[in-house]
Parts: structure tokens; C-alpha cells; sequence
């Protein structure tokens, strides 16, 4: 289990989250997903930051940080129900990294 230090609404709470676990932050009017690689890393389908008009979207590796955008709340939307589920998460989306076949309505980083 890892152990990150995360907020929910207006409360700060310690919340276990294992590898393969998907999570989502709010940025505006839109939930941001990705899957937890490590205590330091998340991978997730997004554009490159001040880049979005230059470069595709793509699958990417990021830090915690980068992921949350100076966020301090984020919620668990699914928990691998155990390690071998985890595992076959981030094997799955390990094979994605550098896609660049986002679409906001059947390929984005929701459905990712």
C-alpha cells in the first residue's frame, strides 16, 4: 500500500491508494483521470503543459505534483481490487505510453 497525504472537499485526510488505483482531480468544470504507477508517479492521457496547440495529447509518465496542478484534493475512482489486478492496470496502460489517439468522446483520459 502506498500512502499519500490527500485532501476530499474541505477535509485533509491520510487515503491509501495502491498501484493501479485510478484517480481524479477537479480542474474547473472537468474531472482529470490517471493510474497511480508509484508513491512519485501517475501515468495519464494528457497535452503537454503551454503546448496543447502544438503538440497532440499523448499517454504520459508524471510525477504526483504535475499530476495534481497544485491541487491538493483528488478521489479514488476505482480501487484494483487487488496487486494482479493492479498489475495488469499498469501493464495495460504501460503499453499506451506515447499514444497520441486522444478524442474528447471515445479515446480520452477518462476511457483511458
Amino acid at each position: 500500500m502506498l500512502m499519500v497525504t490527500a485532501g476530499y472537499l474541505s477535509y485533509r485526510s491520510n487515503v491509501k491508494v495502491c498501484k493501479g488505483d485510478i484517480i481524479r482531480v477537479r480542474r474547473g468544470i472537468y474531472w482529470h483521470y490517471g493510474i497511480v504507477l508509484s508513491d512519485n508517479q501517475i501515468i495519464h492521457y494528457s497535452s503537454y503543459p503551454g503546448h496543447w496547440w502544438k503538440k497532440p495529447a499523448s499517454v504520459r509518465i508524471v510525477l504526483w505534483h504535475q499530476f495534481l496542478k497544485k491541487k491538493k484534493a483528488y478521489e479514488i475512482y476505482y480501487s484494483a481490487k487487488s496487486g494482479s489486478e493492479g498489475e495488469r492496470i499498469i501493464s495495460r496502460a504501460l503499453q499506451r505510453i506515447g499514444e497520441e489517439k486522444y478524442s474528447l468522446l471515445f479515446n480520452n483520459c477518462k476511457q483511458f
